[in-house]
């Protein structure tokens, strides 16, 4: 990545600042472009004085355009990312996911890109495919993000035909670790228990909490991200997960004995659109990235416990 121009939308939130972290310690030319509705420059805070960072929408285009000139790689990751906003506000989501995502298209498409990234979600399989989920697996949204996502890959895919665009669609299963903020709307529930844990409350767990989950953490996320924006493929579409299922009753255990909280847990009512088990079949990430996770749970719970200043 070593003096490439490289753009990172979303470059702010809990992923993409981690990826610009990376990105500038391989030497990369990095443009962030982030309107920071989720995300804060506080993210960035190790790396500010060495990026161009871009206070704005991915909906507004001639605010964006000139960051693309001479770009040759664009990293997607805008977006509203919870199932539950879209669903309580599916017009406002639909037009960032969507809408801002044709604009990056064609602002790489008008400025001769090479390649864009763009993270997708295991949230396109639903709750009915058998697992480990595999890439072949067909789509079935159960909320207006995990559609969202679905139409993001189709656009990308067309872009890739009609225009010669290389393109790799990484389908994130449940991405973890520091800086994901356990009071928005886009928590993640490993976030969410490492607070309720750090002030001694129960965990709680919505539905049965016999429900499955593929955790994977940021850092081995951003590895499979470098690596494909390197491999030297056309088009790739790949499962980024860690292959192994644990049930939120069982992420619970972990973090309350990582974190000796004695207050256990309680069961609160499920979550509407989301779905039973996930478990990524990771062996096409694996062949063609040359990837695979190197962190387990526990060794990124441990790693948490730093952040949220734990013994």
């Amino acid at each position: 990545m070593k003096g490439k121009k490289v753009i990172v939308t979303g470059g702010a939130g809990f992923i993409g600042s981690h990826l610009c972290e990376r990105l500038v310690k391989e030497g990369a030319e990095v443009v962030v472009i982030d309107d920071l509705r989720s995300g804060s420059k506080e993210n960035l805070e190790s790396v500010l004085s060495d990026i161009t960072f871009i206070h704005s929408s991915t909906l507004d285009i001639k605010k964006c355009e000139a960051a693309f000139a001479n770009a040759e790689i664009v990293f997607h990751l805008a977006a509203v990312a919870s199932v539950a906003e879209s669903i309580e506000d599916p017009v406002f989501t639909h037009t960032v996911n969507v809408d801002g995502l044709v604009n990056v298209l064609e602002l790489a498409r008008q400025a001769k890109v090479k390649k864009i990234v763009f993270v997708s979600s295991a949230a396109v399989y639903g709750s009915d495919a058998p697992l480990p989920i595999t890439e072949e697996e067909p789509f079935s949204p159960e909320s207006p993000y995990a559609l969202h996502k679905i139409i993001g890959e189709e656009y990308v895919s067309l872009y890739h035909r009609l225009f010669g665009l290389e393109v790799a669609i990484l389908r994130f299963f449940n991405v973890y670790g520091p800086r994901q903020k356990p009071d928005s709307h886009y928590a993640g529930v490993i976030s969410i228990f490492m607070d309720k844990a750090k002030h001694r409350e129960p965990l709680s767990i919505e539905g049965s909490g016999e429900q499955t989950r593929d955790f994977i953490y940021v850092d081995d996320a951003i590895n499979a991200m470098i690596r494909a924006a390197k491999v030297d493929t056309k088009k790739v579409v790949v499962n980024i997960g860690t292959g192994k299922q644990l049930s939120i009753n069982e992420l619970a255990d972990s973090v309350n004995t990582a974190v000796d909280n004695t207050a256990g847990t309680s069961h609160i009512a499920g979550r509407v659109g989301s779905v039973r088990d996930s478990v990524a079949d990771i062996s096409k990430a694996k062949e063609i990235l040359g990837w695979q996770p190197k962190i387990s749970i526990s060794e990124g719970i441990a790693e948490l416990k730093k952040e949220y200043n734990l013994k």
